[in-house]
């Protein structure tokens, strides 16, 4: 008898300490979007071996300017960010010790840096310790595209194509990137009820999307042409907004796809590569998007409409 009663409080000692260590662990969810709300999908993708793993990628300066800001163990962490989401895993611990505030700072420059990752979603969940705010795991999410992942890239990158391909015949840097803005222009309508829309798969596959999508498809098509061109996160007359940051023959300058496509019909260059003097009349940086390169050149400025555009005056459609 004692024997069993040994081991009955073996077993409600072992069972406390176990209930005491899921105590410890809380669950905290993260979600981002820079374009009002965001409908998340109900359901997410398994762990697809077709995705297959990421590629070998060096995140160098010139192309992923939110990788550059972070100091060494967030590096780790973006590493472990993107081979995840390359392989669609939903689920994945970190190698380093790290906070929530370090997911949320990584994720937030991952989804900056990588258009082409059009299938994970703005949301992500991680599980911490309470007593010292450390994260253990991390779990991922997908949208609709990752249910059939091939079939969404090969979509993704023939439409991708059908711009790059004439793209290229162009003489040079600042030609390719009129001939980008143009295409996306033509063939993306605005539409803040558009699914996917903060991706680029929006914009290039659906031809729909808000200015995450603009922005995005932009920073992806430039990146296929070896044109550093960066997404930039802020407000526009008071709303959330996203545009980019192109880098032209040594100079960056501004372009606003979604306001060249949407504030007026007869100017589709009042925000192409302008200086910030004369951009940040209409758009403020926020967040990590402070620190990218600052647009002084006004060299390309107007160059399409260099009489026009002086007497247009912008409004954001509503």
């Amino acid at each position: 008898m004692k024997f069993l009663r040994r081991l009955c409080k073996g077993i409600i000692i072992l069972c406390l300490l176990i209930g005491m260590l899921f105590f410890l662990i809380e669950y905290a969810g993260k979600y981002i979007s820079w374009d009002g709300p965001l409908t998340i999908a109900a359901t997410s993708a398994s762990p697809a071996s077709s995705a297959g793993p990421a590629d070998p990628l060096v995140f160098d300066a010139s192309t992923y300017p939110y990788y550059d800001q972070l100091n060494e163990v967030q590096k780790a962490l973006y590493q472990e960010f993107y081979d995840n989401a390359s392989s669609l895993n939903e689920m994945f611990l970190p190698q380093e010790d790290i906070t929530s505030s370090d997911v949320e700072t990584v994720f937030r420059c991952l989804f900056c840096d990588h258009p082409e990752l059009f299938w994970l979603d703005t949301k992500y969940n991680y599980r911490s310790l309470s007593d010292s705010d450390r994260v253990i795991s991390i779990s991922l999410s997908y949208n609709e595209t990752a249910s059939d992942i091939d079939a969404a890239k090969q979509r993704f990158e023939h439409a991708g194509n059908e711009i790059l391909v004439a793209a290229e015949q162009c003489s040079s840097a600042y030609e390719k990137e009129k001939y980008v803005h143009d295409a996306l222009i033509e063939k993306t309508e605005y539409d803040v009820s558009a699914s996917l829309n903060q991706s680029a798969y929006s914009a290039l596959v659906n031809g729909r999307t808000v200015c995450a999508g603009y922005a995005r498809s932009f920073q992806y098509l430039l990146q296929k042409l070896g044109i550093p061109c960066y997404y930039v996160i802020g407000t526009s007359e008071g709303q959330d907004h996203a545009w980019n940051i192109v880098l032209l023959d040594g100079a960056f300058y501004n372009v606003d796809l979604t306001w060249d496509d949407c504030a007026s019909a007869d100017d589709p260059y009042y925000f192409f590569n302008l200086d910030d003097a004369a951009f940040n009349e209409y758009h403020t940086r926020t967040s990590m998007s402070t620190l990218l390169p600052s647009c002084t050149s006004t060299l390309l400025a107007h160059k399409e409409d260099p009489q026009l555009y002086q007497y247009m005056r912008f409004s954001i459609p509503q």
